[in-house]
């Protein structure tokens, strides 16, 4: 190809191009080529073959950015104040002094540390569950559920029992059942609820008022069921209390009952199952 270009321009006078006339060079770019084991050797011995590789090619080294004068000689918290306030427009990451620099080194090594394993730091560092309470970490707890619930509640209940002032955390769960498996349910419980008042008429006592509710109540919703008014939904509501000391958690745990009872819904202490209480 040298040939070529040598015909090609055998006539035209280059001298104001060329240094001393002549014919042109040319040169075609190459791409990098890495030096593997045998170049490197070669290199060494012969460093005329390898001009960019060889021994005698020598590496650069970028200087270090220059201490930042103004806040070299303060402390860590004061250099950082003075980069917080600076205008966007002067900041230059030379600004940064050595110490900073390790900070921000050390800040983001303890930040990864922390996002590989975030269980072990979220994790209480102990528990033990008794029979009636719970410690987590040093703070004393009890767990609630929801016995029963009136025939008619207020929608607003919810409101009045987030505004109890206390140390807590509550779950609904709440999820479809099947009408089937719920109408044969209610049918044995309409069957002893009956067997209960007329058990009761037979022998002259006074029925409870409650029982003969519950009655009226399961089969309104047999025949709303039977007619697709309604659905039937598992509903289910846990309560955990904490307190720094026992004493204080049996305090706050009778006017938490009280609260809750007074929209006629009884909660009880989850005895023996404070663990599936807690985890709930």
């Amino acid at each position: 190809m040298i040939d070529a270009i040598k015909n090609v321009v055998y006539d035209t006078n280059y001298t104001a191009y060329i240094p001393n006339g002549g014919y042109p060079v040319v040169e075609f770019p190459q791409a990098e080529k890495k030096l593997g084991f045998l170049d490197n050797v070669f290199s060494k011995i012969f460093p005329s073959l390898f001009p960019h590789k060889g021994a005698g090619a020598t590496a650069v080294a970028k200087a270090p950015a220059p201490e930042n004068e103004d806040i070299k000689n303060k402390d860590l918290k004061e250099q950082v104040k003075y980069l917080l306030e600076l205008p966007d427009d002067q900041y230059d990451d030379q600004k940064l002094t050595s110490a900073i620099r390790q900070y921000i080194k050390d800040t983001e090594k303890e930040y990864s540390t922390i996002i590989s394993d975030y269980k072990t730091h979220i994790a209480p560092s102990y528990w033990e569950y008794k029979a009636t309470g719970y410690n987590v970490s040093g703070l004393f707890g009890k767990s609630y559920y929801a016995q029963s619930y009136p025939s008619y509640i207020d929608a607003l209940r919810t409101r009045d029992i987030f505004q109890f002032h206390a140390k807590w955390d509550l779950s609904w769960f709440i999820y479809p059942e099947d009408d089937s498996a719920i109408q044969s349910m209610l049918k044995n419980r309409a069957t002893q609820l009956k067997a209960e008042i007329n058990d009761a008429a037979s022998k002259g006592i006074t029925m409870d008022v409650e029982v003969e509710q519950q009655y009226r109540d399961v089969e309104m919703i047999r025949e709303k069921l039977m007619t697709r008014e309604e659905r039937y939904f598992e509903h289910s509501f846990y309560l955990n209390l904490y307190q720094e000391t026992e004493d204080k958690l049996k305090e706050e745990g009778k006017k938490l009952e009280q609260k809750v009872s007074g929209y006629g819904i009884r909660v009880k202490n989850a005895i023996q199952r404070m663990d599936e209480g807690f985890i709930t």
